[in-house]
């Protein structure tokens, strides 16, 4: 065989040699890519769940926050309103006029002698104002009891047993505390649900 023959079949089986080294490659490049493409898209898929979780819990968090900012917004409004409305209550109770404050005076002493029996009269602490008021209402009412003006009342009472094991304070100050957080609770209930 010439040496021409021979370098021409070196050159073809290198030529068929270098076909199938580029076919192998290309199927291999192209198994590379497939493979790639595959994990890209896993990965993208990953990162869109994870930021889409992230918005999401973000924007919960910001929504939340608003809630309770809108939340304590009107929590205080709520507030400032019992605040004005009970001053004003406390200022007209203490600014009671005479009848009416015979009138709550009664009442309270009928109170009291419901609690206490005959066998455990009270103690029972008034205004300066209101003792010699107190004492003829305590005889309509059926009420037999000691009383003491204390300087410090503005009105309302403080009834006590001797032993002080039954107390009850109707003074006008609590008298507006207790109806202030009963309007506040039902307020709060309104508003909001139980709370």
């Amino acid at each position: 065989m010439a040496i021409d023959d021979i370098l021409k079949a070196i050159e073809e089986e290198a030529q068929e040699t270098i076909a199938e080294i580029k076919e192998r490659a290309h199927l291999q490049a192209e198994e590379i890519i497939a493979e790639a493409r595959e994990r890209a898209s896993s990965v993208t898929e990953e990162v869109v769940e994870r930021e889409k979780e992230r918005i999401a819990l973000e924007a919960a968090e910001i929504l939340n926050a608003a809630r309770i900012k809108a939340r304590k917004i009107v929590s205080e409004a709520i507030e400032e309103a019992i605040e004005s409305v009970f001053k004003n209550l406390e200022q007209r109770l203490t600014a009671l006029e005479e009848a009416e404050r015979q009138k709550l005076m009664r009442r309270l002493l009928a109170e009291v002698a419901t609690v206490y029996t005959n066998s455990h009269r009270p103690i029972v602490r008034v205004s300066e104002r209101d003792i010699e008021t107190a004492r003829s209402l305590a005889n309509e009412v059926g009420l037999s009891a000691t009383f003491e003006a204390d300087g410090n009342l503005e009105g309302g009472l403080v009834a006590r047993d001797s032993d002080e094991t039954l107390v009850i304070d109707a003074t006008l100050e609590t008298i507006a505390e207790k109806a202030r957080n009963e309007f506040r609770t039902e307020v709060y209930r309104e508003l909001f649900g139980n709370r």
